[in-house]
């Protein structure tokens, strides 16, 4: 079978799609779901790590920020995010665990400001989508300009 390109340089985009295109749109709304995800996340820890009293559910969200990491992308950019998340993890789990049972746990200073770091620093660097992070996904749309 002919590879997408040559197709599509031959005129038929319907046989180009049947090629490869379609494996690559998968891609590209593959890395676009884990993108956001980890978007959403980042934003809804730094809401919650500024407007609520009680971070209880802090750690959690942590863990489900550093697994939507695990799952996205192994870059060197995720890589420090990634080693972050496991140093001030542990930290974070032992102050909450700290307090009382029926005591609000709240977090110290320190760690909402490295939260608010963490969380705006992953914001802003998947945003600019580097090429480190964002691979292969934009081949759809380096082909449909080409095109």
């Amino acid at each position: 079978m002919a590879s997408a390109v040559s197709v599509c340089r031959s005129g038929d985009m319907s046989v180009a799609l049947k090629a490869g295109l379609k494996a690559s749109n998968d891609d590209y709304f593959s890395q676009m779901a884990g993108i956001n995800q980890i978007i959403s996340i980042a934003h809804q820890i730094n809401s919650d790590v500024i407007n609520l009293s009680n971070h209880k559910y802090i750690a959690h969200q942590i863990a489900l920020l550093y697994q939507s990491l695990v799952n996205y992308n192994n870059s060197l950019t995720m890589l420090s995010y990634k080693t972050s998340i496991e140093t001030g993890f542990k930290q974070i789990k032992l102050t909450l665990n700290s307090f009382p049972e029926g005591s609000i746990p709240k977090l110290t200073p320190d760690q909402v400001q490295w939260l608010l770091d963490l969380t705006s620093g992953l914001v802003s660097i998947l945003t600019e989508f580097p090429k480190d992070i964002t691979n292969e996904a934009f081949d759809v749309v380096k082909f449909l300009q080409e095109n």
